[in-house]
């Protein structure tokens, strides 16, 4: 078993700047919430889905605070602007991808995808993706271009397409700062999990 702890960080002279916290929310996410009755700003009345919380926080510094148990995700969590999304521990909440129970799913989907530099994930562990159909695509349970992945376990993602890479995080910015990266893997048993590089990680930029 390969295991990798990393803090990782690419285009020399990224800062991250202090959201505006100003006017700033906090959204709940609770394996017992409910996406059809509530805004999800009272913990005690907490949103179902990750993707509900995610499309209610749109303003800079907004939270989505995730609790324990695991969350089935149906497509890319996508934060391209300043928020952050965070879990009970990575021990303790998991984001859990197609992969896990559907190997080869048509079409895949990615885990989570941070374009900002004020996006952040944190503190949950990203398992059961991977790339989208098509050669050479890369990325499974993490893309980004910018901003931060912390404190996470990103484990158990796969690839089944040629040529592809950075099954566990693709990276050509931002910053990976004290996750576990293991476990990810190619799949040889069919003609497109060959040639892949940087199954773990893969940097460029």
């Amino acid at each position: 078993m390969k295991k990798l702890i990393c803090r990782l960080s690419v285009c020399a002279g990224l800062f991250l700047s202090a959201a505006g916290a100003f006017g700033a929310s906090t959204y709940y996410v609770a394996t017992n919430g409910n996406d059809g009755t509530t805004d999800g700003t009272n913990p005690e009345t907490p949103f179902a889905t990750i993707t509900a919380a995610l499309a209610a926080a749109t303003e800079p510094g907004d939270v989505v605070q995730i609790g324990e148990g695991t969350f089935d995700v149906t497509a890319t969590l996508v934060l391209n602007r300043a928020v952050t999304l965070r879990g009970a521990g990575k021990d303790k909440t998991t984001l859990k991808g197609p992969a896990i129970t559907a190997p080869k799913t048509t079409p895949p989907w990615r885990g989570v995808s941070l374009s900002h530099d004020d996006a952040v994930v944190e503190k949950v562990k990203i398992t059961g993706f991977q790339p989208t159909n098509g050669n050479y695509e890369k990325g499974g349970a993490v893309t980004m271009t910018k901003g931060t992945v912390r404190e996470c376990h990103i484990t158990g993602n796969v690839s089944y397409i040629f040529g592809s890479g950075g099954i566990g995080v693709y990276m050509s910015g931002g910053q990976v700062v004290d996750c576990v990266i293991e476990d990810n893997k190619a799949d040889a048993s069919t003609a497109g999990g060959t040639n892949v590089g940087g199954v773990g990680v893969w940097m460029t930029g």
